[in-house]
């Protein structure tokens, strides 16, 4: 499990990032292909995106200087608070069935653990 799309559609849904009208420096940048979530980056100065594609680098880029696929409606967004995200991404999880048992751990693979709290995540 990673934090995909979906991640996102669950920050929104519950109120945790907030789309904002104001446009400033530092918040988060979501791109949409109609009505679907596609890409989401980080606005920097000048008006630029600090965003991940797909598994590859992480580039800085103009507002529309994404792929077609990355559509071109874009929303801005309240950042997550850092010492919230983690457990933000925890209660996902478990909302989409992953097991987290009392000490916070979980297996994720074969001989693959991760073991979680509140403020920390380590594989």
């Amino acid at each position: 499990m990673h934090a995909d799309t979906n991640f996102v559609y669950w920050l929104i849904d519950r109120g945790l990032i907030k789309e904002r009208e104001v446009v400033s420096e530092g918040l988060l940048t979501v791109y949409y292909l109609g009505q679907r979530l596609k890409h989401i980056g980080r606005l920097t100065k000048s008006s630029r995106v600090s965003s991940k594609w797909g598994t590859g680098h992480l580039y800085e880029h103009g507002l529309f200087e994404v792929p077609s696929d990355y559509g071109n409606t874009v929303r801005f967004f309240t950042p997550c608070y850092q010492e919230d995200v983690v457990g933000d991404f925890i209660d996902y999880a478990i909302s989409e069935g992953i097991p987290f048992d009392s000490a916070g751990e979980i297996t994720l693979g074969p001989s693959r653990i991760a073991i979680a709290s509140r403020d920390r995540l380590w594989f």
